[in-house]
């Protein structure tokens, strides 16, 4: 009974305060997803880093698995392949002498790529699961401050990447372990990073923030059905 109490009280947690309704974030990723199916079809895809390309064939998967669009863009055979089979090489030793990635609200650089590479890779360790709960905690405790200081000088575009690659690590996390506390973070911050998007003159990258939508809702649906 307690436990079932508990899950009750993050679905309302969960939709008492979430400022992005499914219906405004879907046209936002719709815009998007055509414009970048105009890129695809003109075969405008030199534009776009080896990461790019695996977020947008990642993007269409998703959308078209959800049901938002009936058809994906033609990719090059090659590029689809290279998507399903690419392995990070990233050295999770690396990262962090003492295994753990934020230091007094300090980042390491590049700390959600190496943990979205654990998750990918189904490594996800006692390591891994204890970082995880280090940047949860960070979250809930400093909000809209959260995630901006690293161990190395970022600029505000290489941040605002950063910021959604952590949402987009929230979301798969929260999937593969079924646990709602990721999922509230993961909304949590694309709420924040929708006003960090639309204003004036923010002049951020849409991509790496459409990624982290679009996980974001394929995640909420596919919990919603557990």
């Amino acid at each position: 009974m307690a436990k079932s109490q508990k899950f009750l009280g993050w679905i309302n947690v969960l939709f008492t305060e979430r400022y992005l309704s499914t219906e405004r974030v879907n046209c936002f990723i719709l815009k998007k997803c055509q414009h970048l199916s105009t890129f695809v079809k003109l075969r405008r895809l030199d534009r776009f880093s080896d990461l790019d390309l695996q977020n947008i064939l990642r993007i269409f998967d998703l959308t078209f698995q959800m049901g938002w669009i009936t058809q994906v863009p033609g990719f090059p055979f090659e590029m689809r392949e290279e998507y399903n089979s690419k392995s990070s090489n990233l050295d999770w030793q690396a990262a962090s002498m003492d295994g753990k990635l934020i230091h007094k609200g300090v980042l390491a650089s590049d700390s959600a790529a190496y943990l979205l590479k654990a998750v990918k890779d189904g490594q996800i360790n006692e390591l891994a699961e204890k970082n995880m709960e280090l940047l949860l905690r960070h979250v809930e405790v400093k909000r809209t401050q959260s995630l901006q200081k690293y161990e190395q000088e970022m600029s505000r575009v290489q941040i605002w990447k950063e910021k959604c690659n952590f949402a987009i690590l929230f979301s798969r996390y929260a999937y593969q372990k079924k646990d709602w506390r990721y999922l509230n973070a993961a909304l949590k911050l694309n709420e924040w990073l929708w006003k960090e998007y639309h204003r004036p003159f923010s002049n951020r990258p849409s991509l790496p923030y459409l990624t982290a939508l679009v996980e974001q809702e394929f995640t909420l649906k596919k919990m919603e059905q557990c």
